[in-house]
């Protein structure tokens, strides 16, 4: 939202997995096209606060049901790199109007882009064994294949190297222990 309340861009998403299961963050992820009646609830709500900048709203819906708010954040949630792979530069939006310029990055999102958090998927396929653990795995796997990363990146894959690194360092801990 910019200086003048306006709506300068809005990404939706739907969890399809989360870690942990029933109340957890968002593992499995996929941009939905937004609804518009939902996009000006939120819109009247951010107006009402005064709000100035990147906001990141989570809803839970049940079946059927109407959407309620949960969460609400200021700042780069974890799945932000979904809405960058959908084709919305939330950051540098953001930075522009921080900054007292004008954020260019008003394009509506691709819809059906996917996000996955491997870490939290490969735990939530531990815990919950869909179909066999070894199917729940491979299916993490294969998924994450076509997914957006929070971590990872071809174009810099350090970080998530680094990372995998200490995870394992952990895991052998914990199995030494």
């Amino acid at each position: 939202v910019d200086a003048r309340r306006r709506l300068v861009a809005a990404v939706q998403q739907r969890s399809e997995h989360t870690w942990p299961p029933t109340a957890g963050v968002s593992v499995r992820a996929v941009t939905v096209s937004p609804d518009p009646d939902l996009t000006n609830s939120v819109l009247r709500l951010l107006e009402d606060l005064g709000w100035f900048g990147l906001a990141q709203l989570q809803f839970v819906q049940p079946p059927g049901g109407t959407p309620y708010l949960i969460d609400l954040n200021g700042r780069f949630y974890g799945s932000i790199a979904l809405a960058l792979g959908a084709g919305c530069n939330l950051p540098a939006a953001w930075a522009a109007m921080a900054t007292g310029g004008i954020a260019a990055d008003t394009r509506l999102p691709a819809v059906g882009v996917r996000y996955q958090w491997l870490e939290g998927d490969l735990r939530r396929a531990v815990s919950e064994k869909r179909g066999g653990l070894g199917r729940d795995i491979a299916s993490c796997l294969w998924y994450a294949l076509r997914a957006k990363h929070s971590i990872w990146s071809a174009r810099d894959p350090l970080p998530a190297v680094t990372y995998g690194v200490s995870l394992m360092g952990r895991a052998l801990e914990k199995a030494v222990r």
